[in-house]
């Protein structure tokens, strides 16, 4: 569980670090350098190991898309959400849903009426929370960001359950599945620099301060807080990281409020401090309902 533990802690602060930053670092720029930086990282640490590694997801080509895909979306949308929106609204946005798509896969395991509860609970709050923020929108607009929102949880349901099953499939460690997973984002932000011109600027602004807040940036992103929610996947599970991930938007509200002493509307806080507190409520009762099963069998 320290695991765990470091990832939500670092995570709740990570969007924070991207919204600091993107105030004098450009965007596009920064986010080539730290994947860069991160799968540099990662391949060094398994140099001796890396073509065996690459010569195994061939065998598993699907379930290895799956994954390049699903951290793609998760991550432009961090970034950019984080970057030009809100750090809290964006890490509630990805949590929200991760949770009710992992509670309502634990509910297709276990039939735990108490599941089924949580589920319709956080599917009720994803629903006001739609009609919160798109209450001035059209209804196009609304539609539209509704699916978006939608397909993001997805993505984070979607890479917790791929990369489990390819690290279980192919006897992948954390840091092996880690080194391979960025290579599509990578591609797309070089095609996107190309199509836009913008590889002369992206050398020309080149420059050590640059350089360094991009690997701190990669460090605190990219490197460190996933390492901790992939080996959470690997003894845990798919579904127990992505559940408790909900209770990051908390943290990261506090941090953003108080830290970065922005505005944040307090009705984030409100929605945050439900989702919580459902987190909580769904791990104390099905821990008690499962030791209540294990002492009638005894």
């Amino acid at each position: 569980m320290i695991y765990l533990f470091c990832y939500i802690l670092l995570t709740s602060i990570s969007c924070i670090i991207i919204k600091w930053f993107s105030v004098e670092l450009p965007l596009e720029q920064t986010l080539l350098l730290a994947i860069t930086f991160a799968i540099l990282f990662f391949h060094i640490i398994n140099f001796n190991n890396i073509i065996p590694i690459y010569k195994k997801l061939i065998t598993t080509k699907w379930l290895y898309l799956q994954v390049m895909i699903s951290i793609m979306v998760i991550w432009l949308f961090t970034f950019i959400g984080s970057a030009y929106v809100s750090p809290t609204s964006t890490i509630f946005l990805l949590m929200l849903v991760g949770v009710m798509f992992a509670i309502g896969a634990e509910y297709k395991t276990t039939k735990n009426i108490f599941d089924l509860i949580c589920f319709a609970t956080i599917f009720l709050l994803y629903i006001i929370f739609i009609h919160y923020i798109l209450h001035t929108r059209t209804p196009i607009n609304s539609f539209g960001i509704f699916i978006i929102i939608l397909l993001i949880g997805v993505a984070d349901y979607i890479y917790a359950k791929s990369s489990y099953s390819l690290m279980q499939i192919q006897k992948l460690s954390a840091t092996q599945m880690l080194a391979v997973r960025f290579w599509l984002l990578f591609a797309l932000i070089t095609l996107h620099m190309f199509m836009t011109n913008k590889v002369a600027i992206f050398i020309r602004s080149i420059n050590p301060h640059l350089i360094l807040s991009s690997f701190f940036i990669a460090l605190t992103t990219f490197i460190i807080p996933i390492f901790m929610y992939q080996k959470s996947i690997q003894k845990l599970g798919v579904n127990t990281p992505l559940i408790l991930s909900g209770t990051i938007p908390i943290i990261t509200f506090l941090c953003e409020k108080y830290l970065l002493g922005e505005h944040v509307d307090i009705e984030l806080l409100f929605f945050s401090i439900i989702l919580f507190v459902i987190v909580c409520l769904h791990k104390l009762i099905n821990a008690k309902i499962k030791r209540y099963y294990l002492s009638m069998r005894d």
